[in-house]
């Protein structure tokens, strides 16, 4: 059962666009699916998966930067464990991005994290023409 009568195609995604110039859109989309697969949102990893794959990308196991994976290992953190971040972790991320540039992803993510909520909790359906990016196994539709 559809709770909103959404299809993933109508949803608005928050618009890297800032980040993009500022870490590349490949980053923008490494951080953007590994937000939403760890929330474990069907309709926003399967939108962020599609992206990556349709630019060439393998989404489950990415070859990446060390900035990249700090990204992922960020966006992961935030997703699962936002009150345990641990002390070394904000170290590492102080030393590689500016505070402005920490301030927009973050920003960012949390934009992110609130279209996720609103997916799975809203039920959302995946749009059929969706189906094939979805994770090997996943047959989940909401």
């Amino acid at each position: 059962m559809t709770f909103l009568p959404i299809i993933s195609d109508d949803l608005r995604y928050p618009d890297g666009s800032e980040l993009a110039p500022l870490i590349g859109e490949r980053a923008v989309a490494l951080f953007s699916y590994a937000i939403s697969d760890q929330n474990d949102c069907l309709v926003c990893s399967v939108h962020f998966r599609r992206a990556l794959i349709e630019n060439g990308e393998d989404p489950d196991s990415p070859q990446v930067t060390q900035a990249e994976q700090l990204l992922i290992d960020w966006a992961r953190l935030i997703a699962a464990t936002p009150h345990a971040i641990p002390a070394e972790f904000y170290t590492r991320l102080e030393t590689a991005f500016s505070p402005q540039l920490r301030v927009l992803l973050l920003e960012f993510a949390g934009q992110l994290v609130a279209t996720n909520l609103f997916c799975t909790v809203g039920k959302v359906s995946l749009d059929e023409a969706m189906f094939d990016y979805r994770k090997p196994g996943d047959t989940r539709i909401e």
